[in-house]
């Protein structure tokens, strides 16, 4: 199975694979049928590195007849060996990306077993393999967003499935969610945040004026539902698509400022994080009319969220300051409860500042740093007053920054 693998990627011509086409179907249809669950998955392996090699898309229709039989063996895998069906399903995945055309008469086939391995209604699929499926969706959407937009499984099925799919974020212990304070780790093994990171890569596929509508019905009934792990969904969907909604939806702001608003004073820690970095969105998207209408509530969560015991909604809220000034510095009613706010909050973004300093913790100090570049920058003259806050511990950093790597050198351009 090997040989045949590597001899059509490497060797064999277009005109090679065309004359032995039907051999080797056979031979790999035959591997495919085979009792070891282990040859089946060389056979399928080779077949999949088979149609990925050929370059003419017409030819790529002599193996079509294969796919229903390859979506059954992914099937059969994933719940025979979990382990193997992640190769398997890798393999898939980069061939649909590579040769589209050969799913494209079975898109709502394929379409479908993404979004049973992403659902886990048997649960009993591990998360490697249903963040694999939300790549298979990526791709799915790259390709097919026409067909995608049309396709009664997709809207009726599987855009809902994120809701329930990022409401499992409380499956991740509050311990670990808090210590990952750059969401990193969790982006790659934590189902919940991973598939918020595949609902913005769908948006660039898809849009937000064709998302927004398809999931503003389901956000409003997780924000007002009594369970926070729905809440949560709800606002880490908001928060995607709010990005480039401005055009659409500018007349809806005050609503939906209300709505993400009035979770404000929840006592979950990870719910609050959510509303903080909803509403950062929201200042970037709608400034600077949010800020006019609605900058003193907002200015006094972000003081709230500063204090809190928690060092990740700490730097959630330092960084919802950087959205708060978008583009406010010629606007004065949109600056002015900046202004109003401008010395706790200093006081506060200090504080971090030296305990990060003091603790070397370089991300936090970063974000410190672009914090202050864009207060300062909006707030000019009024700004002044507020240096000698921080030139002590820039000074001392400055000093001890060797320019190792690109992101101290990156860093020290910003620190001058």
């Amino acid at each position: 199975m090997y040989i045949i693998e590597i001899s059509c990627e490497y060797a064999f011509t277009d005109a090679t694979v065309t004359k032995h086409s039907k051999l080797l179907e056979q031979m790999l249809t035959h591997g495919l049928a085979h009792p070891d669950l282990d040859v089946q998955m060389a056979a399928f392996q080779s077949l999949t590195g088979l149609v990925r090699s050929i370059d003419h898309k017409k030819n790529v229709k002599m193996f079509v007849q294969a796919l229903p039989t390859m979506l059954g063996k992914l099937i059969e895998v994933v719940q025979k060996d979990q382990h193997l069906a992640q190769t398997a399903l890798a393999n898939f995945i980069t061939l649909v990306e590579k040769q589209p055309n050969f799913i494209k008469g079975s898109l709502t086939e394929v379409l479908v077993l993404f979004t049973e391995l992403i659902d886990n209604t048997s649960n009993n699929i591990c998360s490697s393999l249903r963040i694999a499926g939300m790549e298979g969706l990526r791709v799915l959407a790259h390709s097919f967003s026409d067909r995608l937009k049309e396709d009664e499984v997709f809207i009726k099925r599987t855009l809902p499935m994120y809701v329930k799919v990022i409401a499992e974020n409380e499956r991740t212990p509050l311990e670990e969610w808090a210590s990952d304070i750059s969401n990193v780790q969790l982006q790659k093994n934590d189902v919940s945040t991973a598939a918020v990171e595949n609902l913005v890569q769908l948006v660039d596929s898809l849009s937000v004026e064709y998302l927004l509508p398809k999931f503003i019905g389901l956000i409003t009934e997780c924000i007002q539902s009594d369970k926070t792990s729905f809440q949560h969904s709800g606002l880490s969907i908001m928060s995607v698509l709010s990005e480039m909604s401005a055009a659409s939806f500018k007349s809806d702001m005050s609503n939906i400022f209300k709505m993400v608003y009035r979770l404000a004073s929840t006592p979950n820690p990870r719910v609050l994080y959510d509303v903080v970095f909803a509403l950062a969105e929201l200042c970037s998207e709608f400034s600077p009319d949010l800020q006019t209408n609605h900058g003193r509530d907002i200015l006094l969560l972000i003081v709230t969220t500063l204090n809190h015991p928690l060092e990740k909604l700490r730097l959630c809220a330092l960084q919802s300051i950087s959205n708060y000034c978008t583009n406010i510095k010629e606007q004065p009613a949109a600056l002015a409860p900046l202004l109003e706010n401008l010395g706790q909050l200093m006081q506060l973004v200090s504080a971090i500042f030296d305990v990060a300093v003091k603790n070397d913790s370089f991300y936090i100090i970063e974000e410190c740093i672009a914090c202050l570049g864009g207060v300062a920058d909006q707030c000019g003259s009024h700004f002044s007053s507020y240096y000698e806050y921080f030139m002590p511990g820039l000074r001392k950093y400055f000093g001890l920054l060797h320019q190792k790597n690109a992101k101290e050198q990156a860093l020290r351009t910003k620190l001058v």
